[in-house]
């Protein structure tokens, strides 16, 4: 009873990351001529380059991978650490609209997305493919976190499962750990965090523990920033730290 769930849960996952990239891909396709220069106008405000960031990391799904796309435009010198800091706040903030479209069960309308993608992507001019592949990356973020949550109905029946997430309540220290490694390895916090508001809402998980979840998620997604800067310029590194403390 646990492998089908096991293989059902990491089946959701890789799709929903699979929507995420394609998604992100999208993104770099359509505007990869503009957005340096588009961000580094719009980033000399403070308050527009934080929506900025918020359109990003929404666009993108992802924190982590709009944070290391800043911390590569610090690198290249087409931003400052300060404009760059406006970016990772929005950026902070956008990452939480996908895990919200998911608590609106718009997980309901995965398959439509999907249908929509690839139709613009195949009867479309080349223009216009990567605007499919963002609305296919969409429907497959949706599809994989149906999957997901499917998987995990049988938990609420299973006596060693229930035990083990009581056990993750009473050490709370250990759930942001667990958190903290699983998001590092996937390099994205939205899909821990949406793993969590699945058991929440089984009653599997209390909310003590979705919330340590979701604070060792938002410490693991610093990870990628940070290796990402290694080689890189002091301001873009230092980029990196901000974030971390951020």
């Amino acid at each position: 009873m646990i492998w089908p769930m096991v293989i059902g849960v990491l089946g959701g996952i890789g799709i929903f990351l699979y929507g995420m990239y394609i998604a992100s891909e999208g993104l770099k396709k359509s505007a990869s001529h503009h957005l340096k220069n588009f961000l580094s106008k719009v980033t000399k405000n403070q308050f527009f380059g934080s929506l900025a960031g918020i359109t990003l990391a929404a666009v993108l799904q992802s924190s982590s991978a709009a944070t290391v796309m800043v911390v590569g435009f610090v690198n290249a010198g087409l931003l400052t650490l300060r404009q760059a800091m406006g970016l990772m706040l929005g950026s902070a903030i956008g990452t939480t609209i996908t895990v919200q479209l998911i608590a609106f069960k718009i997980t309901d309308y995965a398959l439509l997305f999907i249908a929509l993608g690839v139709c613009i992507f195949l009867l479309s001019k080349q223009q216009m493919k990567s605007i499919g592949s963002i609305v296919l990356g969409f429907g497959f973020v949706f599809f994989g976190m149906a999957i997901i949550t499917d998987a995990m109905l049988p938990i609420q029946h299973n006596p060693e499962l229930t035990n083990a997430f009581i056990y993750l309540t009473d050490n709370l220290l250990l759930t942001v750990l667990i958190a903290l490694i699983f998001t590092a390895i996937i390099q994205n916090s939205a899909a821990a965090i949406a793993i969590a508001m699945t058991l929440a809402a089984s009653g599997s998980l209390t909310i003590e523990a979705s919330i340590a979840i979701v604070y060792g998620a938002n410490v693991g997604t610093v990870v990628t920033a940070l290796i990402s800067s290694i080689s890189s310029s002091k301001d873009a590194q230092r980029t990196a730290v901000a974030h971390a403390i951020f």
